[in-house]
């Protein structure tokens, strides 16, 4: 099997690898082996504690592709225009993230009217602020948009978490 899959069909992404910000953090998968295809609506079990009384989560699933450019010396331009390439700067790469799905919720809005359905997506009560307490652990069942998406192979699946900045949902 795929290294960090397991055959409930859930998938374990790896180990924290980068803070974008101190309210963020992102995790990576390895690079995948083969093609993984992901269909029909998210959901994102969250376990977190806040240092406020309130605040709201912003998730991103992406698709994280090296682009790998191989300079061409000489290309099309007069020879004094190319730069010198040392043998360190023979390849150049970047990363390219493309957005698969996304969700966010708001912490004391995080009440459920009941459990989790058939299709695995929160019903929220919306009927009042339930205040979170500083520091302690709250579960987040955190939706997302439903996707139909292929991963493809030697690429990575990304998970962001963060702060969200959307000041309907930081008020």
């Amino acid at each position: 099997t795929e290294p960090g899959l397991n055959n409930a069909g859930t998938t374990a992404i790896g180990s924290i690898t980068q803070a974008l910000a101190p309210t963020s953090v992102t995790f990576k998968s390895p690079v995948l082996s083969r093609d993984i295809e992901l269909a029909g609506p998210l959901l994102l079990e969250l376990y977190a504690s806040s240092s406020a009384v309130d605040t709201a989560f912003n998730v991103e699933v992406l698709e994280e592709s090296t682009l790998l450019q191989v300079p061409e010396p000489g290309g099309q331009l007069p020879t004094f225009l190319n730069p010198e390439l040392s043998p360190s700067m023979e390849t150049l790469t970047a990363n390219n993230l493309q957005t698969v799905s996304t969700g966010k919720l708001k912490a004391s809005a995080r009440t459920l009217a009941s459990a989790l359905g058939a299709d695995n997506q929160p019903d929220y009560a919306f009927n009042g602020v339930n205040p979170i307490a500083v520091a302690r652990y709250y579960r987040y069942d955190i939706a997302l948009h439903p996707v139909a998406w292929r991963f493809s192979a030697g690429n990575r699946i990304v998970l962001r978490i963060s702060q969200t900045e959307d000041a309907s949902l930081n008020g």
